[in-house]
């Protein structure tokens, strides 16, 4: 039983180590893209993670951007997270987010074809923050 006490220990603290390495890079990319406001590197560097590390990491820059109060560098990011993850429930928490705090930033940038494909308002009034 303690063996697998260590082991479970030992690949969370894996995890952990992997995801902290990862989330500089995430980081340096969101301060890339406020100087430049082009996302394209950022979006790059997050669709090279693996396809169930995304969701996190577009997560961790959009959380990064919205406290900064850069909400309309969130946009971009939110589109594409709603569009390669619809069905996640952090990109619907994004997605009500937006709509709900900066609904003409929304407005002006998500046409309502785009809202009514990807925003799914069942599940995202299940989701917090964590999903």
């Amino acid at each position: 039983m303690k063996e697998i006490l260590f082991i479970a220990i030992g690949a969370a603290a894996f995890v952990a180590l992997v995801w902290a390495l990862l989330l500089p890079s995430i980081s340096r990319e969101v301060l890339r893209y406020q100087r430049t406001r082009d996302p394209a590197p950022l979006l790059a560097r997050i669709r090279r993670l693996r396809p169930r590390a995304r969701p996190a990491a577009f997560d961790h820059a959009i959380k990064s951007l919205w406290n900064a109060y850069q909400r309309d560098l969130c946009l971009p990011l939110v589109r594409e997270l709603a569009k390669d993850h619809t069905r996640e429930p952090i990109a619907q928490y994004w997605l009500s987010r937006v709509l709900e705090v900066e609904p003409q930033l929304a407005r002006a940038t998500l046409d309502p074809d785009f809202i009514s494909r990807f925003f799914l308002p069942d599940l995202a009034a299940r989701c917090g923050r964590a999903g």
